[in-house]
Protein backbone atom coordinates (compact mmCIF):
# COMPACT_ATOMS: atom_id res chain seq x y z
CA UNK A 1 0.00 0.00 0.00
CA UNK A 2 1.31 3.40 -0.63
CA UNK A 3 1.91 5.49 1.85
CA UNK A 4 0.45 9.06 1.71
CA UNK A 5 1.24 10.58 4.69
CA UNK A 6 3.99 13.71 4.22
CA UNK A 7 4.18 14.20 8.33
CA UNK A 8 5.30 11.85 11.22
CA UNK A 9 2.89 10.79 13.94
CA UNK A 10 3.32 10.79 17.24
CA UNK A 11 1.65 9.00 20.23
CA UNK A 12 -1.32 11.07 21.88
CA UNK A 13 -3.80 10.71 24.43
CA UNK A 14 -6.59 13.21 25.43
CA UNK A 15 -9.92 13.41 25.55
CA UNK A 16 -11.99 14.94 22.62
CA UNK A 17 -15.70 15.77 21.91
CA UNK A 18 -16.57 16.00 18.50
CA UNK A 19 -19.65 18.41 17.72
CA UNK A 20 -21.38 19.29 14.19
CA UNK A 21 -22.22 22.60 13.71
CA UNK A 22 -22.06 23.11 17.32
CA UNK A 23 -24.16 20.22 18.67
CA UNK A 24 -22.04 17.26 20.81
CA UNK A 25 -22.01 13.99 18.08
CA UNK A 26 -19.69 11.76 19.66
CA UNK A 27 -16.44 11.62 22.46
CA UNK A 28 -13.52 10.38 21.75
CA UNK A 29 -9.78 9.72 23.03
CA UNK A 30 -6.60 11.19 20.63
CA UNK A 31 -4.67 8.19 19.76
CA UNK A 32 -1.98 9.94 17.37
CA UNK A 33 -1.19 13.86 15.96
CA UNK A 34 0.58 14.31 12.87
CA UNK A 35 1.40 18.06 11.72
CA UNK A 36 -1.74 17.96 9.58
CA UNK A 37 -4.40 16.16 11.71
CA UNK A 38 -5.51 13.11 14.06
CA UNK A 39 -6.86 9.79 14.64
CA UNK A 40 -9.40 9.41 17.39
CA UNK A 41 -10.62 6.69 19.02
CA UNK A 42 -14.76 6.55 18.67
CA UNK A 43 -17.56 5.62 17.26
CA UNK A 44 -17.32 6.06 13.40
CA UNK A 45 -21.06 5.28 13.03
CA UNK A 46 -21.76 8.78 13.94
CA UNK A 47 -19.43 10.36 11.08
CA UNK A 48 -19.28 10.59 7.99
CA UNK A 49 -16.22 10.78 5.56
CA UNK A 50 -16.10 14.44 4.00
CA UNK A 51 -17.77 15.91 7.32
CA UNK A 52 -16.63 18.97 8.37
CA UNK A 53 -16.47 18.96 12.40
CA UNK A 54 -14.93 20.59 15.14
CA UNK A 55 -13.36 18.91 18.31
CA UNK A 56 -13.31 20.55 21.41
CA UNK A 57 -10.35 19.09 23.15
CA UNK A 58 -11.42 18.36 26.93
CA UNK A 59 -7.95 18.40 28.58
CA UNK A 60 -6.72 21.59 27.25
CA UNK A 61 -9.40 25.17 27.55
CA UNK A 62 -8.63 25.95 23.49
CA UNK A 63 -11.67 26.95 21.05
CA UNK A 64 -12.87 24.24 19.21
CA UNK A 65 -10.97 23.35 16.28
CA UNK A 66 -12.14 22.77 12.74
CA UNK A 67 -11.38 19.44 11.20
CA UNK A 68 -12.31 17.52 8.34
CA UNK A 69 -13.19 13.61 8.80
CA UNK A 70 -10.84 11.77 6.07
CA UNK A 71 -11.60 8.45 6.94
CA UNK A 72 -13.47 6.13 9.50
CA UNK A 73 -12.64 2.23 10.71
CA UNK A 74 -13.38 0.47 13.28
CA UNK A 75 -11.56 1.58 15.53
CA UNK A 76 -12.04 5.53 14.83
CA UNK A 77 -11.97 8.49 12.34
CA UNK A 78 -9.05 10.67 11.30
CA UNK A 79 -9.39 13.58 11.08
CA UNK A 80 -7.52 16.99 8.74
CA UNK A 81 -7.09 20.01 10.63
CA UNK A 82 -8.77 23.09 8.81
CA UNK A 83 -6.13 25.53 8.80
CA UNK A 84 -2.56 26.27 8.78
CA UNK A 85 -1.14 28.44 11.95
CA UNK A 86 1.16 28.81 14.81
CA UNK A 87 -1.90 28.57 17.58
CA UNK A 88 -2.89 25.24 15.93
CA UNK A 89 0.27 24.30 15.70
CA UNK A 90 1.18 25.10 19.71
CA UNK A 91 -2.17 23.28 20.66
CA UNK A 92 -1.05 20.06 18.79
CA UNK A 93 2.15 19.92 20.70
CA UNK A 94 0.60 19.78 24.25
CA UNK A 95 -1.06 16.65 22.84
CA UNK A 96 2.31 14.88 22.32
CA UNK A 97 3.53 12.20 24.25
CA UNK A 98 7.41 12.71 23.69
CA UNK A 99 9.48 9.33 23.17
CA UNK A 100 11.56 8.12 26.35
CA UNK A 101 14.03 10.53 27.16
CA UNK A 102 13.11 13.10 24.89
CA UNK A 103 12.85 16.35 26.94
CA UNK A 104 10.91 18.25 24.26
CA UNK A 105 8.21 18.13 20.91
CA UNK A 106 10.16 17.68 17.47
CA UNK A 107 12.07 21.00 15.92
CA UNK A 108 9.96 20.82 13.14
CA UNK A 109 6.65 21.11 14.98
CA UNK A 110 7.40 24.67 16.88
CA UNK A 111 5.68 27.68 16.48
CA UNK A 112 8.20 30.11 14.25
CA UNK A 113 8.68 33.60 16.24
Amino acid sequence: MWEHRTSARFAASAAVLLRRQGVPVVAGEIRNVSRDGLFIAADPVALDRHEHIELQLLSLTAPPLPALVVHCTPQGVGVLIDGDDTAVAALLLQLVQPPAGAVTAPERWRPRS
